[in-house]
């Protein structure tokens, strides 16, 4: 397999597309808001050879910044960098970590990030229009959740119903495995009440952690990758992050002999 295929055959064309003042949704493969393409535009314009190393480092760099905004213990920062889910993000080149760059920004800056990938944001976007309530009623709803609403509005009326998109993710074999553990994880609805529980802890406690925990646990579509997002959540525990990626290593050493 192609190394960085995420990143050559879906998000650089999207963002190319886009530049070029065509639809990112003519590029096989993209799902994601329009504006995850325009953000990654900076990069794209780089030659290819370029621009698949300065995503890696980009990547790799924002993980570091999400971890250091959680108050990780600098550790277990490190040791999440050796995990297989981030590791097999970065060789693919997919962009949980701009999704997951929505959890340290602050509304409505941080909602627009966290769109970006649902199954992992879901949860967060949640927990904030109740806490948005909470603030400051109707006025605080408005004021953070806004600028995602007229960004879906606008995006909507340029392309089309694109968030149903979607659909076709969700209709994607369940069962994919390769080398290095990505894998499509077939947990719905199986962990939906797990996800609704961390929800309503997040609302009780007006903890945010983990209502972004809570979105891979709500989605139809996850794959492996994406637990890199709550693996950080993790990371204020060297202890805790250690079992973490030690288990997450042996799954993909079973998986792998499994096959």
């Amino acid at each position: 397999m192609p190394y960085m295929i995420d990143w050559s055959e879906v998000f650089r064309p999207a963002a190319w597309a886009m530049l070029n003042g065509q639809s990112p949704y003519l590029v096989e493969g993209y799902m994601n808001p329009p504006w995850a393409a325009l953000m990654l535009a900076p990069i794209a314009v780089l030659p290819e050879a370029i621009g698949r190393t300065a995503f890696a480092i980009v990547s790799l760099v924002a993980w570091l910044w999400i971890g250091y905004r959680l108050y990780a213990d600098r550790r277990a920062l490190v040791l999440s960098l050796f995990s297989p889910m981030l590791i097999n993000g970065l060789f693919y080149g997919n962009i949980d970590w701009l999704a997951a760059l929505g959890f340290v920004m602050p509304p409505p800056a941080g909602l627009l990030f966290a769109a970006i990938k649902p199954q992992i944001g879901a949860g967060y976007l949640v927990w904030c229009a109740i806490e948005a309530w909470r603030i400051g009623r109707w006025r605080t709803v408005a004021a953070w959740f806004g600028p995602l609403l007229v960004a879906l509005g606008v995006s909507v009326a340029i392309y089309g119903a694109w968030p149903a998109t979607w659909v076709y993710a969700m209709e994607q074999d369940q069962s994919s495995v390769d080398l290095i553990g990505a894998t499509r994880m077939p947990l719905w609805p199986y962990l939906l009440p797990v996800g609704l529980t961390m929800i309503a802890q997040a609302i009780r406690s007006r903890e945010s952690r983990w209502a972004m925990a809570a979105g891979l646990c709500l989605s139809p579509h996850v794959v492996s990758y994406s637990l890199q997002a709550p693996l950080m959540l993790l990371t204020r525990s060297f202890a805790l992050t250690l079992a973490a990626v030690a288990g997450s290593w042996l799954a993909v050493i079973i998986l792998v002999l499994s096959r």
